[in-house]
């Protein structure tokens, strides 16, 4: 598997168009494309702007890890646990 150049937590800048933001998510596809999520905090309208997926080598980062992901053992993901029924109504 190759390295990847832009982590989750950087700040990213799209190399062709004013847009940038956090990386927020990475794929890495079966033929070896990889691409990043960034989004940005800027808002257009007052409204949020939506995440964007570009191809890694079109961003360049601009500072690395501004944010890190929790520890996974404090991250539970949703839906009922083992033994837990969901909620009823």
């Amino acid at each position: 598997m190759n390295k990847w150049n832009v982590g989750l937590g950087d700040v990213a800048r799209f190399k062709h168009a004013p847009f940038e933001g956090v990386v927020i998510g990475r794929a890495e596809y079966l033929y070896g494309c990889k691409q990043v999520l960034v989004k940005p905090s800027a808002l257009k309208d007052s409204q949020p702007v939506d995440a964007v997926w570009f191809d890694e080598g079109s961003v360049d980062v601009i500072k690395r890890e501004v944010f890190s992901a929790p520890e996974p053992s404090s991250v539970r993901a949703g839906g009922p646990g083992r033994g837990e029924l969901p909620p009823t109504r």
